[in-house]
């Protein structure tokens, strides 16, 4: 969440939320956060390349973003150790993640996610990730998402060789349309499983261990609830920031509105 400007750059904050099912015990929620931090153009060079080689072992240094970004990048940031750290904390069972595990993007380098998968796999771990929105496209044209219309039951389909290579060789899995549930929504579904077992495996045992929510696992929907900043949270959170940095609040000023009205 961008939380403001400043004459020097912009602050933001960032919360993670991880869900946890150990068998025979009750599910848990962990958050971690509130952070906040100051982007300037003086410091964000050292912020995302200490994430990059320090904290996933990324090599080279690389330019940072422009400032805009950087509070979607620090978030991923956050988003990708948060998906290591799962991969860790559990053996022989699934790390569900939201999104894909599409790699080799500006935001997330092949080896990063390598790495992470190759972690999963060290703890016997299958890794599912679903999209709850996709533009993918199989080569005929076809929206994946509506491959599924007019099925009424849970299923599923592997669509990964329906799509094109080019598309193909950056996600470190295979491609799925899944519907959960009956009546539910398709969602694209990527799965990585541990070894020996297969994707059609990974996802009965997904569907059989957690609860949906129109077709959505529940324990996704729980942690973006946890990770979500209310109105009130921003408040606090801004607050804070006027006076932890001493800062003095300007009123905004918007161009638009005192030349366009009500048009703007």
């Amino acid at each position: 969440m961008k939380l403001g400007e400043t004459n020097l750059g912009i602050i933001s904050a960032v919360r993670v939320a991880l869900w946890r099912q150990v068998p025979g015990e009750r599910p848990s929620i962990v958050r971690y956060g509130p952070y906040m931090v100051h982007l300037t153009n003086d410091n964000v060079d050292f912020i995302y390349n200490y994430f990059r080689r320090e904290i996933f072992g990324l090599k080279g240094r690389k330019r940072a973003p422009k400032l805009h970004k950087m509070t979607d990048r620090i978030r991923n940031f956050f988003e990708r150790l948060a998906q290591r750290y799962a991969c860790r904390i559990i053996d022989g069972g699934i790390s569900l993640w939201d999104g894909s595990l599409t790699a080799g993007t500006v935001d997330t380098p092949r080896e990063l996610m390598e790495e992470t998968l190759s972690i999963a796999s060290e703890h016997e771990n299958s890794v599912i990730a679903v999209s709850k929105q996709s533009v993918l496209r199989t080569r005929f044209g076809e929206r994946i998402l509506d491959l599924l219309e007019g099925e009424v039951g849970p299923c599923f389909k592997d669509i990964h060789d329906q799509i094109s290579s080019r598309h193909a060789s950056r996600i470190l899995g295979r491609v799925h349309v899944v519907k959960f549930a009956p009546m539910g929504f398709s969602f694209r579904v990527d799965v990585a499983p541990r070894h020996g077992l297969s994707c059609c495996e990974a996802l009965r045992l997904l569907r059989g261990n957690v609860s949906f929510y129109n077709g959505y696992p529940d324990p996704l929907r729980q942690v973006h609830i946890s990770a979500y900043f209310t109105p009130y949270e921003v408040l606090s959170l801004q607050s804070l920031a006027v006076e932890k940095y001493h800062m003095r609040v300007i009123p905004s000023f918007d161009v638009r509105r005192h030349i366009l009205g009500p048009f703007g």
